[in-house]
């Protein structure tokens, strides 16, 4: 029989893992486990043009590749939480009415990533999440709470309930960290005091060669590109962590018995870029250029070195390919809520220094800070929601798009053999569903890594 050996990723989540209550790891020293692989389970989303879940399909209307191969579905499901013939009738039921026990019950679990979230988006995100939790999940749901706590430690606050008093409770202990609040403002003023000092200043600035103490400028560059690989650095650490922290916390609970249905994710974190201080290597490269086109105006008596751009080392896809890529495997959908706010002018809650900055530089910079949470929901077949300030409306969102699904469950073709000899690498095994039914979206897990 085959099998699959799931990989924890990284020393950092044993360590978080080890900060979990027993009944999240009954067996410690088996962070790593073979299950037998026979067949694979896939759940979609089916919507029309109107953004309509299709309520009509049948198994005959889709087809699943894996690896651009076609596979033979074993079986096909569509699981609601609302009664079937209410669903294909068009009705909704409301979320909150007590009805009888739906056959598809809903488990969500919570993740707060509170190392990097600052304590107002904290403050802000507990109000709209005591909402959810009273007026929109329904009698049947259950949810479980966990942390990366400011001090860097996976705790977990509340196991699975359906008690909405303890879900509450749990809420109530968020805490965001101090030390994250304008720490971004606060490295870019240092960077910008480098490379733009007030006139009269030790740089100066590159107005023209003439009235510019080049050697000075050329250290103040060198400083400033010091302190952003510095940053990057941090930023990169506590990013990974973050993710590890995560993908161990659902790992676990799916090795202690997570039930058959819907494996649904909600990660919550504040600017998780893919390319950690991508912004400020830009901003120190937008110097050098203007640097080096300063010297080449020099006489040629006055000679200068010419700088080169710096680059980053610190690239958070990978470790987002290896989360999705084990998440995917247990078919586990994460749903990304960004809770650094809305960016809305160039001047808001900013300093006079990072004013200098265009617009356009700055929601380039506020974009690429959402790139790590948009792949993690993108690549589990979830959603993510950034730019927002109204986030019980995207808790909304995800209760909605967890009432009902489909299930298509397949046979893999066979796998090569690994040669035991070397050293095993994580392979990813791509996806694809496809409705034949002209008209019809359909969102969905993008693979799975054995």
């Amino acid at each position: 029989m085959k099998t699959v050996r799931l990989h924890p990723g990284s020393v950092a989540a044993i360590f978080c893992l080890l900060l979990l209550p027993a009944w999240l790891q009954a067996k410690p020293k088996e962070l790593s486990v073979d299950l037998p692989v026979t067949v694979v389970e896939v759940d979609l989303l089916a919507q029309d043009k109107k953004g309509d879940f299709v309520t009509d399909l049948t198994k005959e209307d889709f087809e699943v590749f894996e690896n651009g191969k076609k596979v033979k579905l074993l079986d096909f499901e569509l699981r609601s939480i609302i009664p079937l013939d209410a669903l294909l009738a068009g009705e909704s039921s409301p979320i909150g009415q007590k009805a009888s026990p739906p056959s598809e019950k809903r488990k969500f679990i919570l993740f707060v990533d509170l190392l990097n979230s600052g304590v107002e988006s904290v403050r802000l995100l507990k109000r709209h999440l005591l909402e959810f939790v009273q007026q929109t999940l329904g009698p049947h749901d259950e949810m479980m709470v966990a942390i990366l706590a400011p001090n860097r430690r996976t705790l977990l606050l509340q196991k699975f309930t359906g008690d909405k008093a303890s879900m509450a409770r749990a809420i109530h202990a968020l805490r965001g960290n101090p030390e994250t609040s304008n720490r971004d403002e606060s490295h870019e003023q240092n960077i910008l005091d480098f490379l733009d000092p007030e006139p009269g200043g030790a740089g100066g600035g590159v107005q023209s060669a003439g009235n510019v103490n080049m050697i000075q400028l050329q250290t103040n560059i060198g400083s400033a590109s010091d302190m952003v690989k510095a940053y990057a650095l941090q930023q990169y650490a506590r990013g990974e962590l973050a993710i590890e922290a995560m993908t161990a916390v659902v790992q676990k609970v799916e090795e202690a018995g997570w039930q058959r249905g819907r494996k649904c994710v909600i990660f919550v974190s504040e600017t998780l870029p893919l390319r950690p201080a991508q912004g400020f290597f830009d901003l120190v490269n937008r110097r050098i250029d203007d640097y080096n086109r300063a010297i080449e105006r020099l006489p040629a008596e006055e000679f200068h070195q010419r700088m080169f751009p710096i680059r980053s080392e610190y690239d958070l896809m990978k470790v987002v390919d290896r989360s999705t890529g084990r998440l995917n495997r247990i078919g586990a959908t994460l749903y990304t809520i960004d809770i650094q706010g809305v960016l809305t002018s160039a001047t808001q809650g900013v300093s006079r220094k990072q004013n200098r900055t265009s617009y356009g530089q700055q929601m380039s910079t506020f974009l690429e800070q959402n790139g790590t949470l948009n792949a993690l929901a993108a690549d589990t077949g979830g959603l993510s929601f950034f730019n927002i300030s109204n986030y019980g409306k995207a808790l909304n969102s995800i209760e909605q798009d967890n009432r009902a699904r489909y299930f298509l469950t397949y046979k893999p073709p066979k796998h090569p053999k690994k040669k035991k000899k070397k050293k095993k690498k994580a392979k990813f095994y791509e996806i694809k569903v496809k409705c034949k039914r002209p008209g019809v979206k359909i969102r969905a897990r993008k693979g799975y890594t054995d």
